[in-house]
Parts: C-alpha cells; sequence; structure tokens
C-alpha cells in the first residue's frame, strides 16, 4: 500500500481508535460516571451493551485476562433499559429474542418443596419496626435501582451485591465488585459468608422476558441462595413500579406487566424463610404509578428519595415471634 492510500484512510483508523478508546472509557469507569454523572445511571446500560465486546477484546490485550465472567451483555433498545426478550410471546424457547439466556444454575440435592416438607420445624418472624442496626447482617442483591440504595440510603452497615443491569438470569455469575474485592461473583460471595438476611430485587430489566421462565428462574435463586445461607431469611422485594407516562407508553415496562410479576413473586413466601415485600407502598400514588416528581427517568429514583425505601424497611423488619409449627 502506497503513502497515499494510507493518508486517505487515516481519519477512518483515527475515528475507530478514538471510538474503541470511549468504549474502554466507558466500559472501566461505569460506576465512577454514575456517581459523579448520575445520567450515566440511565443511559450505563444502553451503552455499556454496545461496548462490552470490542473493550473485552482491548482488555484481553492490554490489562490480561479479566476473572471469569458470566454476563450477558444484550442489544440495547432505544427506551435506555436492557430487555432481554418479548413478554408477548408464549413459548420459553422463543421469548428471548435478544439474548440467548444463559444456562440455568445448576441446583443440586432435591426439590425445594422437599427440602420444606422434610424440613426440621419451622421458625416464625412476625413484621415488626426495627433501627439501622437489624441490617448489620444483611446484603442486598439487585440492578441499578439497588446500586442506588447503596450510593445514596447512607447504610454503610450492610453488603451490597449489585450492579446496573443485572437480571435474574445473571444475578449469580455476573461479574462485580463488592467492597474492596474488584473482581467477584454474587455466587462466590454467598457461598462463602453468612448473612441473616438476604434481600432481593431483581425485575425491571427481565420485564421483556417470558413471566413463567422469569419466574421459574427466580424460584431457582431462591433455591440455590436457600442452600448456601440455611439460617438466613430471604426477603423478596417486589419490582418497583415506574412512572405513568412510561408505563403507558413502553409495550413491556409498564405497570401492569410489573404487577403481575410481583403477584407471583409474592406466591413464594412461605412464612419460614422467604417473605415478601410490597417496596410500591411507599414509592406509588393513588394510582399505583411511581409518584411523579420521585424520578428523573421514571425508572430510577433520585438520591433524596432513596430515604422512602429505607423508611419502609425500618417500618417492616422481620423478627422472631418464638412460634414454631
Amino acid at each position: 500500500m502506497n503513502i497515499k492510500k494510507i493518508l486517505q484512510r487515516a481519519p477512518l483508523f483515527a475515528v475507530i481508535y478514538v471510538t474503541l478508546f470511549v468504549m474502554f472509557v466507558i466500559t472501566q469507569f461505569s460506576r465512577t460516571l454514575q456517581i459523579y454523572f448520575p445520567y450515566f445511571a440511565v443511559q450505563g446500560d444502553t451503552m455499556l451493551a454496545g461496548a462490552q465486546n470490542v473493550s473485552d477484546s482491548i482488555e484481553q490485550s492490554i490489562l490480561g485476562p479479566r476473572k471469569d465472567s458470566h454476563t450477558v451483555f444484550m442489544e440495547p433498545d432505544t427506551t435506555g433499559i436492557v430487555l432481554p426478550g418479548d413478554d408477548t410471546q408464549s413459548d420459553p424457547s422463543d421469548v428471548l429474542s435478544v439474548m440467548d439466556e444463559p444456562e440455568p444454575t445448576p441446583i443440586y440435592g432435591e426439590p425445594l418443596e422437599d427440602i420444606i416438607a422434610a424440613s426440621q420445624p419451622a421458625t416464625y418472624y412476625v413484621e415488626s419496626k426495627v433501627d439501622q442496626s437489624y441490617f448489620n447482617d444483611a446484603v442486598f442483591l439487585g440492578d441499578s435501582r439497588t446500586v442506588g440504595l447503596k450510593l445514596y440510603s447512607g447504610w454503610d452497615n450492610c453488603d451490597y451485591l449489585a450492579d446496573v443491569g443485572m437480571t435474574i438470569y445473571d444475578c449469580l455469575d455476573r461479574d462485580i465488585s463488592f467492597g474492596d474485592i474488584e473482581h467477584t461473583t454474587a455466587r462466590e460471595v454467598l457461598s462463602n459468608s453468612r448473612y441473616g438476611k438476604i434481600y432481593i430485587m431483581l425485575g425491571i430489566n427481565e420485564c421483556g422476558s417470558n413471566i413463567n421462565t422469569y419466574f421459574e428462574k427466580y424460584t431457582e435463586v431462591v433455591d440455590q441462595i436457600h442452600r448456601w445461607q440455611p439460617d438466613a431469611l430471604i426477603v423478596v422485594q417486589g419490582i418497583m413500579k415506574v412512572g405513568a407516562q412510561k408505563s403507558a407508553t413502553h409495550p413491556s415496562i409498564n405497570n401492569a406487566n410489573i404487577t403481575a410479576r410481583n403477584e407471583k413473586l409474592a406466591t413464594l413466601a412461605n412464612d419460614w424463610y422467604i417473605y415478601y415485600l410490597d417496596i410500591n407502598e411507599a414509592v406509588c400514588d393513588e394510582n399505583g404509578n411511581l409518584t411523579d416528581g420521585y424520578s428523573f427517568d421514571q425508572v430510577h429514583l433520585y438520591a433524596k428519595y432513596y430515604s422512602l425505601w429505607c423508611d419502609y424497611l425500618l417500618e417492616h423488619g422481620f423478627v422472631f415471634n418464638g412460634v414454631r409449627r
């Protein structure tokens, strides 16, 4: 190739290299960007989805192999929320049109219902007001909304296993940071630690997937967590709803869909070690929509309104009442 052709193509090469560099910065420093630029929390999933595959190649050559990651990145839609499929399809084998669903988390041993039937007498708990120290042995598992809880609640006496874009399909094996550990997974943390309470909120990113597939996977995840944490209370938090405008205009991220999923999640409660809390009681208006003015994007709370979530949790702790069956 002669010098003239090289010079003619130089602008194209420059654009490619600048694009790759921007992708690399987005994927490597997404959490920092979320802290200093709150709007990035909305668009972060979309940009990450488009940049991740290229960034991984750069990372392999520049930084060396990453710790084993099972994160599934999906093509972004135009709303800024990553969706794993189309909920209008009824066949579970066809629902994930945008991404391939990860292999199910292996479940070892007998089914969950058999464990319950063959278990020792269960301990019952009652809802009660608690103070912040109640969460000293708690961990919160969730997506960008739980990231917001970590950043803005002021609760630093509990742990968080959360990441922007996390779903029920990848929550146990997604590559995340945890405390001073830059790369780990919820699987590693939950199988090697002991908690008294485990709070879960996952589902807004899965609104486009088949509801039955979502619920089956959620059940598997709760089952697996119980095997690792047999003495912990597992609190399933209902998916937080969205604003009225979002609900009225989006085909899958709407409050009718969220309500249907929450109704199924509520059936997981067994009055033994699984309990259900509907956080929407604290943040929604009389019409069942996320209250106007509480969110900057109809999906995520403003920083100051995370206190409503915290207050609700403090009003609905679970305290042993001394009764066994």
